[in-house]
């Protein structure tokens, strides 16, 4: 998908490039030499401003993935940690039961 996308980007810039650029070149130019130069040129320059932008549209996309993978991460940590915490409270609770129930005996066997 993002090679169509920049198979699309560098089609659009060479029809804007002829559409901006035949006019201006056929008035200042001498022959039809001048013309194909000045737009292999023109055309050039596009790409190579194309060029740095698909490389910095995949930095781009590159620290993206690393955040996401980290936010992965993290999130995968605080399910265990979620998970830890519930183990333990339960575990408490189960201490706490027995407490009580072992106070209430007691009490029960004073009587």
């Amino acid at each position: 998908m993002f090679n169509k996308i920049i198979q699309l980007k560098y089609i659009a810039i060479t029809f804007i490039t002829i559409l901006t650029f035949v006019i201006p070149v056929n008035i200042n130019a001498q022959d039809s030499e001048d013309i194909v130069f000045e737009l292999l040129f023109e055309t050039l320059d596009s790409l190579e401003v194309s060029q740095r932008m698909v490389t910095q549209a995949e930095r781009i996309v590159g620290q993206e993935r690393q955040t996401n993978e980290s936010l992965r991460t993290e999130i995968e940590v605080l399910e265990q940690t979620l998970e830890q915490n519930k183990k333990d409270r339960n575990a408490s609770f189960f201490i706490i039961c027995c407490g009580v129930l072992g106070w209430w005996l007691h009490k029960r066997k004073k009587k």
